[in-house]
């Protein structure tokens, strides 16, 4: 399972999955911009906020129910 949100900008697209991975990605060249971690269990839910300044992750299992958020220019 995979779980997108695109910037309102349209410039980059957050990933989650059941990997545990969070991961940016620039919309126009699908280029890997950054991989956040510390998700312990799968990634169901990711936002942006409307300034394209935070990524929110929200991951749900067994070994972590918690919401994450993240710089998303650091």
């Amino acid at each position: 399972q995979t779980t997108l949100a695109m910037s309102t900008d349209g410039q980059f697209v957050v990933s989650g999955s059941n990997d545990k991975t969070v991961k940016i990605w620039d919309a126009q060249t699908d280029i890997l911009q950054r991989a956040l971690e510390g998700p312990r269990d799968m990634v169901t839910a990711v936002a942006i906020s409307t300034d394209g300044q935070f990524v929110v992750s929200e991951s749900c299992g067994f070994k972590d129910n918690s919401v994450k958020i993240w710089d998303a220019q650091t």
